[in-house]
């Protein structure tokens, strides 16, 4: 029946939802790790340069003297003398001088895996993420882990970062990892974007619910028979009954009223308020109903010993 059509419907505009809501966070969580990884990757490589910057600083004390030629080796005089690196095409001066002091640094002051890891997650703070994180360095096939943790890169849902080579021999690289579980995505989800998406859910619910679960103003039922106001039709089981407007109207008060039950003087004065003489009138429009209803015998119009008339159902019917 028609009600059960509508429940029907219900449960799949409602599965539509949450399937959409499904859908939707999903690709939120694939947004936010996309996200995620390309800040990890632009933040490593400016907490590297910031380490760099300080170590140099700290040890080496250049002058700075400008740099910008393409050379295809430095030569570089320590305390055990000078030390010649080649390499295998022109590279640019400023590059060049970067590789063999990050391999001079790593002998004389080498990065700290701690350190470095606290300026990533400073570095990662600044676009509002906050999520666990962890820096493996790595010197002469050595390997250092920050907070002395080599066990929690092993775990699931970690994202690795591409592995740095830095110095001029290739002996000392630096990979990050952060944690991508679908707790700290979820964490991390952009609040705008998640809540409009929370908001269209229950809009969605609402909209879904709420007016089907309220009766339509224009539409009556009574049993199997349906009341349009606006285009002013019975249906019943499906079937049209054909009403003229009086009819229709007085079917219509019948099924309106408490108890389903007028008398003759509510029925003149819905009718034919200001006129005299109209106990025919009601008579015959009551008759007129009745022949309509003729297709439809289970209700039926009946008068009891007052003269009060009420709109039956002869048997049980389903519900629409």
């Amino acid at each position: 029946m028609l009600q059960k059509k509508i429940t029907t419907v219900k449960k799949i505009a409602l599965c539509i939802v949450a399937i959409s809501m499904l859908i939707g966070y999903t690709f939120l969580l694939y947004d936010e790790k996309d996200t995620l990884i390309k800040a990890t990757e632009y933040a490593l490589e400016e907490v590297i340069e910031k380490d760099f910057q300080e170590r140099e600083f700290t040890e080496l004390k250049y002058a700075g003297r400008k740099l910008g030629r393409k050379v295809k080796g430095v030569t570089v005089v320590t305390e055990n003398g000078e030390e010649d690196f080649e390499f295998e095409d022109s590279i640019d001066e400023r590059i060049a001088h970067r590789l063999v002091t990050q391999y001079l640094l790593a002998k004389i002051h080498p990065i700290h895996p701690d350190t470095l890891n606290g300026l990533l997650q400073r570095s990662l703070k600044k676009y509002d993420i906050t999520i666990p994180s962890g820096i493996i360095y790595t010197y002469n096939g050595q390997k250092q882990y920050s907070d002395n943790d080599s066990m929690s890169f092993k775990r699931p849902f970690l994202y690795w970062s591409h592995q740095r080579t830095l110095d001029v021999k290739g002996i000392v690289d630096v990979q990050a990892w952060i944690d991508i579980g679908p707790w700290h995505l979820f964490r991390n989800v952009h609040s705008g974007a998640f809540w409009s998406l929370l908001m269209f859910g229950v809009v969605a619910f609402w909209m879904i619910v709420t007016p089907w679960g309220k009766k339509d103003s224009n539409k009556v039922k009574f049993g199997n028979m349906l009341f349009d106001k606006i285009d002013r039709k019975v249906i019943i089981d499906g079937k049209e009954c054909k009403l003229r407007n009086q009819e229709f109207q007085l079917l219509l008060m019948f099924v309106e009223k408490p108890n389903h039950t007028l008398n003759r003087d509510e029925i003149k004065h819905a009718f034919w308020k200001d006129e005299h003489g109209t106990e025919n009138r009601v008579s015959n429009l009551l008759s007129t109903l009745r022949y309509a209803l003729k297709d439809f015998p289970e209700y039926q119009v009946v008068a009891d010993e007052v003269k009060n008339y009420k709109l039956i159902l002869m048997q049980p019917i389903s519900s629409i």
